[in-house]
């Protein structure tokens, strides 16, 4: 804060304060500043001034038990970045299964079918214990023959489902771009 007057405030600034505030813990600070980042209005960096601080104040909401607070500041970060991974990934997970899949639907008839969507439908799968769910949009983003990280994650969806056979035989296949992979 002292150093504050020496620097120009600039959405950067304002987002990396927020975040650093919501690691120390200190959450009404951290929404004082993701809030002032909000206030800079419009700007060609709209995931810097809009989206991102959005997601921080959805992050917050959470801590403190105000889910509604959240999605809704989730949603108007997905209007102003609809293909924002994070946001997705967000939007998906905090909905049941049945509201997520009418989640995607929508964004799906809005937006199209997207390769953001299809790992964030993957990943909200696996974060909410349905790996089985996860397989099919894990494969659409994995590629045929699956590659990359998101190779990594379709074997881990096919392992929790009890396909290990498939999950050994990808994972081999993608250890030489991934080591990690063995």
């Amino acid at each position: 804060d002292e150093l504050g007057a020496l620097v120009e405030v600039s959405p950067a600034l304002l987002l990396a304060r927020g975040e650093w505030l919501e690691e120390l813990g200190e959450l009404e600070d951290a929404a004082d500043a993701f809030e002032a980042c909000l206030e800079i209005g419009e700007d060609p960096t709209a995931q810097l001034v809009l989206t991102r601080p959005l997601l921080g104040l959805a992050r917050l909401a959470l801590m403190e038990g105000r889910m509604e607070d959240a999605l809704e500041d989730i949603d108007t970060a997905l209007s102003t970045a609809p293909r924002d991974p994070e946001a997705l990934l967000a939007a998906l997970s905090l909905r049941s299964t049945e509201d997520r899949r009418a989640f995607a639907e929508s964004w799906r008839e809005q937006h199209g079918d997207t390769v953001e969507l299809r790992r964030a439908e993957g990943e909200a799968a696996l974060l909410a214990g349905e790996p089985a769910a996860a397989i099919a949009p894990l494969q659409a983003v994995a590629g045929d023959p699956p590659t990359g990280r998101s190779a990594l994650r379709l074997a881990q969806a096919l392992l929790l489902s009890d396909r290990i056979d498939e999950a050994v035989d990808l994972l081999l296949a993608v250890q030489p771009e991934l080591p990690e992979a063995g």
